[in-house]
């Protein structure tokens, strides 16, 4: 694909955004959205299987996130590698170890 082409289609984008309209929330109709997701979320929180399960996976993602961005700095400081530490160590945590 040539550069010329390229930039039509990026053209060809913009345009239609350019002619999309959207229309905006009522502050009557926001009100409503908030007391019908205060309504879901009560609704979830009443049964005590979805309450625990809610839970548990809050708890598990917020105890878990973590080695996600310290994974780097414990692959290289703890084991002194480089980026290969850093795929094994991802690796294993894929597989389960």
């Amino acid at each position: 694909m040539l550069p010329d082409e390229r930039a039509l289609l990026y053209l060809a984008i913009i345009a239609t955004y350019a002619v999309v309209r959207c229309q905006t929330a009522r502050s009557s109709e926001t009100g409503v959205e908030c007391g019908a997701a205060r309504f879901r979320i009560r609704y979830a929180f009443g049964f005590t299987g979805t309450r625990r399960l809610l839970l548990l996976l809050m708890m598990i993602g917020f105890f878990s996130a973590p080695w996600q961005s310290l994974m780097p700095i414990f692959a290289g400081e703890t084991f002194s590698g480089d980026s290969r530490t850093f795929g094994i160590l991802i690796g294993a945590v894929g597989m389960g170890l």
